[in-house]
């Protein structure tokens, strides 16, 4: 047989003990991307010339460069500059900052999707332009993004098994750990697939659930942000 079902349930135990840092990882340079991202949006949004120039600057070149060379060139890269990170610490690095390059173009369209008659009525209350932001338009765009930011997430938590590149014990690094002890690769490639099929399945059915809790009113303001999956 191809696959060895034995070793692959006896093995679950030590692989699972990974999943720690494969939901940390994702989740924590989600946080992170997201703050990023919202910094990069109002850069592209300001009248400054140079903050919008960096902004759309930044976000062309995170979103060209493959994951895994951008970890490497973080990991490997910067001790020649005397900066040493922990794998863990260039982990969080690298997919914050890629994250949060795909990230901005989705609030940039989500805030875009909000009618201009809202900033409109928040002035009106006498709000200024950062109260108007925060306490009008992101609920509104939080809600239109929603789905957006849970691909996102997903591609994260995907991913996240490059770590396994840089020796951090994630379930892929277990599992690879485990098939060069027994020389069966495949059963623990198939195994280890098994248990991110099962994560993501979960994590879709959160997804459901909190859009249709946060879904828009209005269904144009859904359809007017791009849903693609981000390729991170």
């Amino acid at each position: 047989m191809i696959v060895d079902w034995q070793l692959a349930f006896t093995s679950l135990p030590f692989i699972l003990k990974g999943l720690g840092i494969t939901f940390l990882v994702p989740t924590i340079s989600f946080f992170f991307g997201s703050f990023l991202g919202l910094i990069l949006t109002e850069m592209q949004a300001t009248q400054s010339k140079t903050l919008s120039f960096l902004a759309r600057s930044y976000i062309s070149i995170l979103r060209g460069i493959p994951s895994l060379v951008w970890l490497f060139l973080l990991y490997f890269g910067l001790p020649f500059m005397g900066i040493q990170l922990s794998p863990f610490s260039a982990s969080i690095i690298a997919f914050s900052t890629m994250s949060a390059a795909f990230l901005a173009e989705y609030f940039r369209a989500a805030i875009s999707a909000v009618p201009v008659d809202q900033w409109d009525a928040g002035y009106s209350l006498g709000l200024n332009h950062w109260q108007v932001y925060l306490k009008v338009i992101l609920p509104q765009a939080f809600k239109i993004v929603t789905p957006s930011l849970f691909n996102v997430y997903i591609d994260l938590f995907k991913g996240s098994s490059l770590v396994a590149m840089i020796t951090l014990k994630d379930i892929f690094q277990r599992a690879k750990i485990i098939g060069g002890r027994e020389h069966d690769y495949i059963t623990m490639y198939i195994t280890v697939a098994a248990v991110y099929w099962v994560c993501c399945f979960l994590i879709a059915k959160i997804q459901l659930i909190t859009e249709n809790y946060f879904s828009p009113d209005d269904p144009k303001q859904k359809d007017a942000i791009d849903t693609n999956q981000a390729v991170i």
